[in-house]
């Protein structure tokens, strides 16, 4: 029989040199040590105890597998071209991601349409790898926006920023022409 911390455990004997417990989730869900021991029916004691060293799982947590690029100037009342950063997730609870609004900017999951000051997905299991969020930078005032993206949800503890930064412009147009001749 396997011993967990001094208490029995379900044990199958493989062969005479493996055996295989049934240790539950909650015997390793706090971060520390466990002894672990073998013991023979009937005999007095368990043999050869071993320290089994519980790690503390690591939290929900995002990272950006590519950020998003500058978008420099823009005309204001325009549409900039469209720019993308790429997010991974991993240890998440399975509740929706929430791309939080940043005025000037706006979000899709494809980049033909369909795009919001705010967005949401969700994603199958409790991880998610390359998820493309493709943004259009709209200015309407001649000014910075420089800010960050808060991203959300997935159970992470602490928004997630994702820089963005771009400038409204008014510049005039320029037309050129030919000079004047007498016809």
């Amino acid at each position: 029989t396997v011993t967990w911390n001094g208490a029995s455990r379900t044990t199958v004997f493989v062969s005479a040199t493996e055996l295989t417990a049934t240790i539950p989730a909650s015997d390793i869900l706090t971060a520390g040590t466990a002894n672990i021991g073998v013991s023979t029916t009937g005999a007095p004691a368990v043999s050869n105890t071993q320290t089994f060293t519980i790690n503390a799982t690591s939290g929900p947590s995002l990272s950006l597998f590519s950020a998003l690029s500058a978008f420099g100037n823009v005309c204001i009342n325009t549409t900039s071209p469209t720019n993308s950063f790429t997010l991974d997730g991993s240890n998440l609870d399975g509740s929706p991601i929430s791309v939080a609004a940043l005025s000037g900017f706006t979000y899709s999951e494809t980049p033909v349409g369909g795009y919001g000051n705010t967005l949401s997905f969700s994603y199958t299991g409790n991880s998610f790898t390359g998820k493309i969020i493709y943004v259009q930078f709209n200015p309407t005032a001649v000014q910075s926006y420089n800010g960050t993206i808060d991203i959300s949800g997935g159970g992470l503890a602490a928004a997630y920023p994702v820089n963005a930064s771009g400038a409204g412009i008014n510049n005039s147009t320029v037309v050129t022409t030919g000079t004047s001749s007498a016809i």
